[in-house]
């Protein structure tokens, strides 16, 4: 799995590009959060940017990301990264509305696939763009990028509600929906102290033993250790038969 977040595997049709799925938030695997930049010139420095926004934000480098973005045909050349970073700069530009006319004038001078998306962006919230998608699972970018905006934990609970689907076993995508959450989960807890506190929140006001063993497990299993775990009951489903390509 390459750490390099702007070359995340989408999800394709085939049998094992299905299993890759269940790790397409290479989002949720960053770096500690590093310090303010300085600049926006390279692939790690616009990960940077995103992943920890909400954690130093700074608004004077959105014009270096809106054309790092560009300079790379991010949203040509990604489309499985097009809706989930539309919808992180969709909470930026709500959070600076005064800059938005001077942002706009360098997404005008983007290629056209850039300006679409970023257009897109100053028009929808994220649960606008979420709505446009039919896979669960882009949804869950989508919420994971909202959320590294501006640290609005109210799109973990968004991701969060997918666990219930764990054990969903006729529909394939229900469950691939709620594994990519729980995995994702489990990543994000042990590296954004936000998204473990906010599980253990959950935790501790769960009543259902079943939820409360899910947020036990994420809050203390390796997101290898439930992947391991996913995989083996894709297996057992193929087994019977089920959850074929």
């Amino acid at each position: 799995m390459t750490q390099n977040t702007f070359h995340m595997q989408s999800t394709c049709q085939s049998w094992l590009k299905l299993i890759a799925a269940l790790m397409i938030l290479l989002l949720a695997v960053p770096s500690i959060a590093s310090d303010r930049l300085d600049k926006i010139t390279s692939d790690e420095d616009l990960n940077n940017f995103v992943l920890h926004y909400y954690l130093h934000p700074q608004p004077e480098l959105v014009i270096p990301a809106i054309e790092y973005a560009g300079t790379i045909r991010l949203f040509t050349k990604h489309e499985e990264l097009a809706l989930p970073v539309t919808a992180f700069f969709s909470v930026l530009f709500s959070m600076y509305q005064e800059s938005i006319d001077e942002w706009k004038k360098s997404v005008d001078q983007q290629d056209t696939q850039t300006q679409k998306f970023l257009i897109k962006a100053m028009g929808n919230t994220p649960r606008q763009l979420a709505a446009q998608e039919n896979s669960g699972m882009a949804r869950n970018d989508i919420f994971w990028f909202a959320f590294f905006a501006n640290g609005d934990t109210s799109y973990l609970d968004e991701i969060i509600g997918q666990l219930k689907y764990l054990e969903e076993r006729k529909d394939f995508g229900l469950f691939l929906t709620a594994a990519t959450a729980e995995w994702s989960l489990t990543s994000n807890s042990k590296n954004h102290l936000l998204v473990k506190a906010t599980l253990e929140t959950y935790k501790r006001n769960c009543v259902e033993e079943n939820m409360c063993l899910i947020f036990d497990k994420i809050l203390t299993q390796s997101p290898a250790q439930i992947e391991a775990e996913h995989r083996e009951i894709i297996s057992a489903q193929q087994k019977k038969g089920l959850w074929r390509q």
